[in-house]
């Protein structure tokens, strides 16, 4: 079925003229203001045996000298007549159907739609609406700017806030990680520190069993004897009594 009906005649409803010469139509208006004659008197139009003209009034055949375009393509089923936006979007979307249906048809009937480029069109608005129409554009322009620049910012923030958030995150984590290894660290030294231990109560069991371990005397061990190195120390030594 088409979107748009392109229909070559459409009848409007007839137009109701009376007849008579334009003397008795002035007499009739002369006595209606008059009061002799009720307004809009059936009696009156239908007297003397007038008979109403019926003049058919029917729209040009050819489309360009109406131009005129009908949407047969009706509204979605499930259209909540209290939903504005989405109705708004339809009657859009319909009326852009139109517009390209109607450049269509022009360009097949040869008609130029286009504004020529040297045409010059002058402003029904004077200067002063139209810079109030230019600043109030600026300024929502720059409200929206502005909107913008802090819905930036405060993402930005917000991101920064999960990195540093983030970052003590793995922080804490290599913390407790760190603790982890420490304490597996002192629980194995411990256990190597008991071993030490009993070995080395081995060690002192077999001492005083009278089993001595044979030491290795080095050459310095060697010069130190109860009497000092040398002979011996009886007497003081030659410059002692200068030192007294």
């Amino acid at each position: 079925m088409p979107v748009y009906d392109v229909a070559a005649r459409k009848r409007r409803p007839a137009v109701v003229m009376s007849n008579g010469t334009p003397k008795e139509v002035n007499e009739k208006n002369e006595a209606r203001r008059k009061g002799e004659i009720a307004p809009n008197d059936k009696k009156e139009n239908n007297a003397e045996g007038e008979k109403p003209a019926a003049v058919e009034f029917s729209e040009p055949a050819q489309w360009v000298e109406r131009m005129a375009l009908t949407s047969t393509k009706s509204l979605p089923a499930d259209l909540n007549a209290d939903d504005d936006p989405r109705r708004e979007e339809i009657f859009i979307q319909q009326a852009l159907l139109s517009v390209s249906r109607g450049i269509s048809l022009l360009e097949e009937a040869g008609v130029p739609w286009r504004r020529p480029a040297d045409y010059y069109a002058e402003m029904f608005k004077d200067d002063v609406q139209m810079s109030r129409i230019a600043a109030a554009i600026e300024e929502s322009k720059a409200r929206i700017e502005a909107q913008a620049h802090r819905r930036a910012v405060k993402d930005q923030k917000k991101y920064g806030k999960e990195v540093q958030a983030e970052l003590l995150r793995q922080r804490a984590k290599y913390k407790r990680e760190m603790g982890e290894r420490i304490t597996e660290w002192r629980r194995k030294r411990k256990g190597n520190d008991e071993l030490k231990e009993i070995l080395d109560d081995g060690d002192a069991k077999g001492i005083q069993s009278g089993h001595t371990a044979h030491r290795v005397r080095t050459p310095k061990q060697k010069n130190l004897r109860p009497g000092g190195v040398g002979g011996s120390k009886r007497r003081p030594g030659k410059n002692a009594r200068r030192r007294r």
